[in-house]
């Protein structure tokens, strides 16, 4: 599903070894009664029970660690540092498959101008067993599950996940290609709308009646949206989406626009909006900012980069900024929270979206506070245009749930705040457990500084006859995103 001509880099192959647990049968288990004052041959007849006892203790702590290494480096799994003669490993330290570039030539694209940008590595100077031996090892923040769950998905698919906060994409799958995003990125014009002060429950004209701007992003009533987009300018929603993660958009004539090289605004039309090409991995960045409240990081697809078993320093880490405010990005989860089918004892928020080509084709973006995703069909059928997109999201989803071990967590959901156009104050549409955050959107060059961690447990009303506390040491900013739990190399 890929575009392009796969770049030449040798995957290697990927040695496989039997399984070679099984059961340990015991021997000799028969029962050994000692005597007092018995002597075995050649040793010093001064030992007495102490010393058994003692030797008996020392061999237990060694069959243990001994049980202990089986456990987490069984012999069929290869213990720390390579992963046979792959320079390219997924998260989890297995080598990619020997046909991955040739099936995922815009993948491999990307991480290859990740690994020049990051770490100024070419291909060249990649591993490779015989003429580069003591060359780089990039692992990938690819899982290998995802993906082959999005692989399953079909030829006429485009499929992404993001890791909200960190930026990490966990699948990618027939996503180079950008397509027309339809109604998933009136959640963009909405952002762009409430982060300026409109109000999630303000009206706007949709023939001849009006819709609050929750009801027209939730409804995909698109007079509303384009009176919202028009309201705003090409300039907020652009630079909204640009601050969301959208790298790109393409024109009604087929250029390509790279945001980071900066934006040209004339070259697109507000009433227009979803109609101009996005890629998948875009989308799904987008929605990954609003499902952090807001913390926008950058896309990558490298998780480290090791030549041996030391890890390379990256030359440039991976920025974080607050794209909008925590209060918007909770006005747009509660915009899109529950929409579709549900997700059982889950919160989550998406949108679908149909575009009518011949065949049509068909979007659902959504995520769950751990995962963002974005699913594009193809060739989805005329009848079930609306809801095509849907199934191969849930099925990314409800594989990362149980791969991962994805706890249920839950959203806020503020109610975004601002005043109506016509001036009325606005009630709040969404019920809130809290009150909203009045947290202002950061300005300036992005950071690389991690977002704190929230507390476990509140901390207790101090006595007064307790000193003050101090206080606490600042966070050290971090070069690049936490790794997972599943840590193959030395994290």
């Amino acid at each position: 599903m890929d575009n392009g001509s796969a770049p030449r880099f040798g995957a290697g192959k990927r040695r496989t070894t039997a399984d070679r647990r099984g059961t340990h049968r015991g021997r000799g288990a028969g029962r050994h009664r000692a005597e007092t004052g018995f002597e075995l041959p050649g040793l010093p007849a001064n030992l007495n029970k102490i010393h058994f006892t003692v030797a008996a203790a020392v061999g237990l702590v060694i069959a243990v660690g001994l049980a202990i290494g089986t456990e987490f480096f069984p012999d069929d799994e290869p213990a720390a540092g390579r992963a046979d003669d792959a320079p390219f490993l997924y998260s989890s330290g297995e080598a990619v498959p020997e046909d991955f570039a040739a099936r995922h030539a815009g993948l491999v694209e990307r991480i290859t101008a990740e690994l020049a940008s990051r770490y100024g590595i070419t291909l060249d100077g990649l591993f490779e067993a015989e003429s580069n031996p003591d060359g780089a090892r990039v692992v990938l923040t690819i899982d290998r599950r995802l993906q082959e769950v999005a692989e399953a998905s079909g030829t006429a698919t485009g499929v992404a996940a993001v890791e909200p906060g960190t930026g990490a994409v966990l699948c990618y799958y027939g996503a180079a290609t950008p397509h027309p995003p339809a109604s998933v990125f009136d959640m963009v014009t909405a952002a762009a709308a409430i982060e300026n002060g409109t109000a999630p429950d303000s009206k706007w004209s949709d023939g001849d009646e009006s819709v609050t701007l929750a009801d027209a992003v939730r409804e995909s009533r698109q007079d509303a949206i384009t009176e919202v987009a028009e309201a705003q300018g090409a300039q907020a929603v652009l630079d909204t989406a640009a601050a969301l993660g959208l790298s790109e958009m393409t024109d009604e004539f087929g250029t390509v626009h790279d945001f980071g090289q900066g934006i040209d605004y004339s070259a697109f039309d507000t009433a227009a909006f979803g109609r101009y090409p996005v890629s998948a991995v875009d989308m799904a960045a987008v929605y990954a900012t609003i499902a952090a409240d807001g913390l926008r990081a950058d896309t990558h697809f490298i998780e480290r980069v090791l030549v041996g078993d030391d890890m390379v320093q990256a030359d440039q880490g991976i920025r974080t900024a607050q794209a909008v405010s925590a209060d918007t990005a909770g006005g747009l989860q509660a915009i899109g929270i529950g929409h579709g089918d549900a997700i059982e004892g889950r919160d989550f928020f998406g949108l679908s979206g149909a575009w009518p080509d011949d065949p049509p084709q068909s979007w659902y973006v959504g995520a769950i506070p751990q995962l963002s995703v974005a699913a594009w069909i193809g060739e989805a059928g005329s009848s079930d245009a609306d809801t095509a997109g849907m199934p191969v999201w849930r099925q990314v989803v409800d594989t990362a749930i149980e791969v991962m071990d994805y706890e249920p967590e839950s959203w806020d959901g503020g109610s975004g705040g601002g005043e109506s156009p016509s001036g009325e104050e606005p009630s709040s549409q969404e019920p809130t457990s809290e009150e909203p955050s009045e947290e202002e959107p950061s300005s300036g060059e992005p950071t690389t500084q991690e977002p704190p961690d929230e507390p476990n447990d509140p901390p207790a009303d101090p006595t007064p006859d307790d000193p003050p506390p101090d206080d606490p040491p600042p966070d050290e900013p971090s070069e690049d995103p936490p790794t997972s739990d599943d840590c193959w190399f030395v994290c």
